[in-house]
C-alpha cells in the first residue's frame, strides 16, 4: 500500500507494510504509474511504515534507481527502521542508496541542490 505527495520537485511516496514477493509486483506497478506521471520530478521513497523488506522489495528499490538515473532524476529513500536499514546492510546495499533519517532531509537535498546549480 502507497500514498503520495508533492513537496517542491519530489513526488514522496510513503510505503505501508510489508514490501515481499506477495505485494512487490503491484506496488512496483504503482510506484512506475506515479514516476511517469511525474516525469519531473525526483523521488524520495518513506519506508517509514514498511516492516519488512525481502530480496524482491530490494530488486524493486535497484529497478527504481536505474530508472531514474537513467532520467537524470535523484532517488532518496528515507526512515528506514532498523529491521529494514539491517537488510539493506546485510546484502551490501546500504552504501548504493541516498538515505535520510527525515523526509525533510531528503527533500532538502533536491532543495538545496537546485539552488546551488540554478542558472544566474
Amino acid at each position: 500500500m502507497l500514498e503520495s505527495k508533492h513537496v517542491g520537485s519530489n513526488i514522496v511516496i510513503n510505503l505501508k507494510g510489508r514490501l515481499d514477493v506477495y505485494s512487490s509486483a503491484s506496488t512496483e506497478n504503482e510506484i512506475n504509474k506515479l514516476i511517469e506521471k511525474n516525469s519531473g520530478d525526483n523521488v524520495v521513497i518513506n519506508m517509514n511504515d514498511v516492516e519488512y523488506i525481502s530480496s524482491t522489495g530490494l530488486r524493486i528499490m535497484i529497478a527504481i534507481q536505474t530508472r531514474l538515473q537513467e532520467r537524470g532524476r535523484t532517488f532518496h529513500l528515507c526512515f528506514l527502521n532498523s529491521n529494514v536499514a539491517k537488510t539493506f546492510e546485510v546484502v551490501g546495499l546500504i552504501d548504493i542508496f541516498d538515505i535520510y533519517g527525515t523526509e525533510e532531509d531528503a527533500v532538502q537535498f533536491d532543495y538545496t541542490n537546485s539552488l546551488l546549480n540554478a542558472p544566474d
